[in-house]
């Protein structure tokens, strides 16, 4: 890829077009109350023995007797796979005047997504859930903005600990329609792994200016989706997550 991709002004107003139409889409009333997370997660909490209790609790409510974590929100098939991927391809290919790299980036993203998928059982998440799309679209995008790679176990716990969160904050709200459901699930897998695939891409070529920009879009993605500065939070080595919660 040329560094035409990164200096066009369309490729930036595609990507933040992508995240806007995603935000309409996946708006406060939509996710889970993260606030009520508070509570679960011991926010506020001054007795870190308590607080402690309230995650290891928690954790524990969305992990089955095989390992494997869930936030209870299983996502229906309703057709929207491959759609964000079919979008962010087109915009790229048309800014480029290459229909060929449309097919091309568009194969590339649904393979990457469905790899990507594919591995979550392995590493200890069920696939087709909700919470674990949302925390997938969180660290991935965090480390991606941070230029910062967890270590497997940290991305775990880390991991296991966002989807416990949605299952707590999720308990007594109305469902998710289910076509909306696929499409958030669709958006939550595809976009952080399309920014890394190109962040790859460019770093391969030694386009590092390329790839830093390209990460600064996955921050404001960050932000637009979940509502805070990937800048402000952290994960630990430990796989701890401050100042979300």
């Amino acid at each position: 890829m040329s560094r035409k991709i990164v200096r066009s002004l369309g490729l930036l107003v595609l990507f933040l077009s992508v995240v806007r139409v995603a935000d309409a889409q996946i708006g406060g009333k939509d996710l889970p109350d993260m606030s009520a997370v508070r509570s679960v997660f011991g926010g506020g909490e001054t007795d870190s023995t308590a607080t402690a209790l309230a995650v290891e609790a928690a954790v524990a409510s969305a992990v089955d007797e095989n390992g494997i974590a869930s936030s209870g929100i299983d996502v229906p098939d309703t057709g929207a796979r491959g759609r964000m991927a079919a979008a962010l391809a087109e915009g790229l290919g048309s800014s480029m005047n290459d229909p060929s790299a449309t097919s091309a980036l568009n194969a590339a993203f649904v393979q990457a997504v469905a790899e990507v998928e594919s591995a979550l059982p392995q590493m200890g998440f069920k696939k087709r859930d909700y919470g674990v799309a949302f925390a997938l679209f969180f660290i991935m995008n965090w480390e991606i903005a941070n230029d910062v790679e967890l270590d497997p176990s940290a991305s775990k716990e880390a991991g296991v600990k966002l989807v416990s969160a949605i299952r707590a904050a999720s308990e007594g709200r109305d469902p998710i329609p289910d076509e909306q459901l696929d499409q958030q699930y669709d958006l939550f897998l595809t976009v952080p792994v399309a920014i890394l695939t190109l962040v790859k891409s460019f770093e391969a070529n030694g386009q590092d200016d390329a790839a830093m920009q390209i990460r600064e879009f996955s921050g404001s993605a960050f932000q637009q989706a979940i509502g805070m500065s990937a800048y402000d939070i952290d994960i630990t080595p430990e796989g701890d997550i401050l100042g979300y919660w």
